[in-house]
């Protein structure tokens, strides 16, 4: 969850300073406010964080924590995925300050590295937590899937996604998994879906552009990171919930590869892409259960 607020607050920050493609040469006008304003956005959610999240907590020594096997790896890929789009973000905005493909690539990846080890720093100094060197694993490959096929390719080829239907399961745990949609959408990892999107036209090239494969991987019955309770925080006996993870297969669409001419329409459908279109599915558990979905979100 703390990966995707800083996430969000980059987004609400950045998003609308900018437009996507300018024909104005002012670039070193462009990246020393860019600079500023990306080190604006650091000091910033570095101390919004730290506010937000952890000011009610005791502080300690710095120290690490193990949680590479929490929440059957939802929070990990949770990581990935914001790693990835705050990538994708820097990436925009420093083409947009005239930088070339590659050094674009290579500066968001440094970017969003250091704004997510933010994240663990403060986690390191929290007694309730520690840093995770699993978390920044993960910040790594989400900032490293972005910057690579930027640096190689000049495009995504491979996209992230994300879906979240409410699981049922907040209710018994509010506290953990959320009591609002807004806490659910972050902290309920029963009800999130993480997809990894390529386009069918790769290998079938008649096939409609934007129209992609989708793999995702989903996980169920959690009402705690590693365990299940037996007891919730007002003392109410829990069911007893088995812990699985789901694999799924299933189309989407990439709406950035919709062609259109109109600007607004352009930006709408990137920030919209960010999120799986609901469609037919088919998952498996880990249990080995299949399950047909007649729409999947």
């Amino acid at each position: 969850m703390k990966a995707c607020l800083i996430l969000t607050f980059s987004v609400l920050f950045f998003g609308g300073c900018f437009s996507q493609k300018d024909t104005t040469q002012l670039y070193k006008k462009r990246s020393a406010f860019l600079y500023t304003a990306y080190t604006g956005v650091a000091v910033g959610g570095y101390f919004g964080l730290n506010q937000l999240w952890y000011a009610d907590h005791p502080k300690s020594s710095f120290h690490f924590f193990n949680d590479a096997d929490q929440w059957r790896g939802m929070d990990k890929i949770g990581h990935a995925f914001s790693s990835y789009y705050l990538s994708e973000l820097f990436y925009h905005r420093l083409r947009w300050a005239g930088k070339t493909e590659r050094s674009a690539a290579v500066q968001s990846f440094v970017g969003s590295t250091a704004m997510m080890l933010t994240i663990e720093i403060l986690d390191g100094f929290s007694q309730k937590w520690g840093a995770s060197i699993s978390d920044f694993g993960f910040n790594l490959l989400g900032s490293s899937l972005n910057s690579l096929q930027y640096f190689v390719f000049k495009k995504q080829i491979a996209t992230l996604k994300f879906s979240f239907s409410k699981s049922g399961l907040a209710p018994l745990r509010p506290d953990a998994l959320g009591d609002t949609y807004a806490q659910q959408l972050f902290k309920d990892y029963n009800g999130q879906t993480y997809w990894v999107n390529l386009p069918i036209s790769l290998v079938f090239k008649k096939v409609w552009k934007p129209l992609n494969l989708s793999l995702g991987y989903s996980a169920n019955g959690m009402l705690g990171g590693k365990s299940n309770p037996t007891i919730n925080e007002m003392g109410e006996l829990l069911p007893n919930f088995q812990r699985s993870s789901s694999y799924i297969l299933s189309l989407d669409v990439n709406l950035k590869d919709i062609k259109t001419n109109k600007k607004w329409l352009k930006k709408t459908l990137a920030l919209l892409n960010v999120v799986k279109i609901p469609l037919p599915a088919i998952s498996i558990t880990s249990k080995g259960n299949f399950k047909a979905h007649g729409l999947y979100f």
